[in-house]
């Protein structure tokens, strides 16, 4: 009865440890995984009209990579939208530092320029989507 006890008992500790490591391993995704996940949630957040919760959502996307140019861009719209256009155009600014042709990121910083009163600044913007394309 002991060693059926005790075989028990070692069988029942390895599945424990086996569980316990697969519960981490999935919460170790890769960063670019990890990153898309939040962009999702932001992205869901933001259609929502629930732009606080987005910002979190793209600002945890950007922790895992900071290197997401969208990410930037989508984080500058939720900001925009919370009325941080200041913030906006700095994440606009850096979507558009990462990649340099995107008009989706250039046409947002116009609009965030118009919005703050810089009309010379959004023309400027809105001309340089219009030239590129």
């Amino acid at each position: 009865m002991t060693l059926a006890l005790t075989s028990a008992v070692r069988i029942a500790w390895r599945w424990l440890v086996l569980g316990l490591l697969l519960v981490q391993g999935c919460q170790s995704l890769p960063p670019a995984a990890l990153a898309e996940k939040h962009l999702r949630r932001g992205n869901e957040s933001l259609k929502a009209s629930r732009p606080e919760e987005a910002i979190a959502a793209y600002q945890r996307a950007l922790q895992a990579d900071p290197k997401l140019p969208g990410a930037h861009t989508n984080l500058g719209n939720a900001l925009r939208r919370a009325g941080q256009i200041d913030q906006a155009i700095l994440q606009y600014q850096e979507a558009l530092r990462l990649a340099p042709h995107d008009s989706y990121a250039r046409a947002n910083l116009g609009s965030a320029y118009a919005e703050r009163g810089e009309i010379d600044q959004a023309i400027a913007e809105y001309q340089l989507v219009i030239l590129r394309r």
